[in-house]
């Protein structure tokens, strides 16, 4: 249905009004959809939609109550007494009368209306509401092709920021294992020349044996397994660390 808020007596109008101008807009190029989950009439100027309603202007005068609704509202007030208690009469505070005077609105959060006047009636005036609409509708899809285009931009901000952090990132990454690389390397070599200066020494002393051999045999191993240059694996340092045994 379509999305309009006025009385009884107004909703004959209400609909001719609706039908020259849901007419004239088509023509124009807007379509017009029911949203009916929602209860909006929706219209779409190339993907950028605005809602329209009808409404009618209500004024509202304060009610003075009766004299009758003045006993009501004693009853019920002296109920509390008796142990008897009464139903709260509903009395209004207010009484809504229609004035016949229609309102056309469009836009999302923000409106623009266009109003009956005391000398005009929308009905005159249907040209200039159709053309206010149509400039609205272009006007907001200009903020909604802004927008998008500034989205975009901030995506591709993002993006580049994103992609230089991780270059960053791995930059420290691969200096840190430059580090490490080249810190493993000199104590390989100091190994190795430390072992070489035990070995000379054992020969020097005569105490060359076969045990300070083996020594010497793997000492060189693991030198060689430290070395970042040397692809060679330990048997027992690079095999699985041995699983605790548990309870049972």
């Amino acid at each position: 249905m379509l999305h309009l808020e006025v009385t009884r007596g107004s909703l004959d109008r209400a609909l001719r009004l609706a039908d020259t101008l849901l007419k004239a807009l088509e023509v124009a190029g807007v379509t017009v959809q029911i949203d009916a989950n929602v209860g909006k009439t929706v219209l779409d100027s190339g993907g950028t939609q605005v809602n329209v309603t009808i409404t009618e202007k209500i004024t509202q005068t304060e009610h003075i109550p009766t004299r009758s609704e003045k006993r009501a509202q004693d009853r019920y007030n002296t109920s509390f007494l008796t142990g008897h208690r009464l139903e709260y009469p509903r009395i209004p505070r207010f009484h809504y009368h229609p004035t016949g005077r229609l309102t056309i609105s469009v836009g999302r959060g923000l409106r623009r209306n266009w109003n009956d006047t005391e000398r005009t009636g929308l009905e005159e005036r249907m040209s200039e509401v159709v053309a206010g609409v149509v400039a609205l509708l272009a006007e907001l899809r200009a903020e909604d092709e802004e927008r998008a285009r500034q989205a975009e931009a901030r995506r591709v901000a993002q993006a580049r920021y994103e992609q230089a952090m991780r270059r960053r990132e791995d930059e420290r990454r691969r200096v840190g294992a430059l580090r490490s690389e080249a810190a493993r390397f000199r104590r390989a070599a100091e190994l190795r020349q430390y072992i070489a200066a035990v070995e000379e020494a054992a020969r020097r002393t005569g105490e060359l044996s076969a045990a300070r051999m083996e020594w010497i045999a793997w000492a060189r191993a693991k030198a060689d397994w430290i070395d970042p240059l040397v692809q060679v694996s330990d048997v027992i340092l690079d095999a699985p660390e041995p699983r605790r045994p548990g309870y049972w």
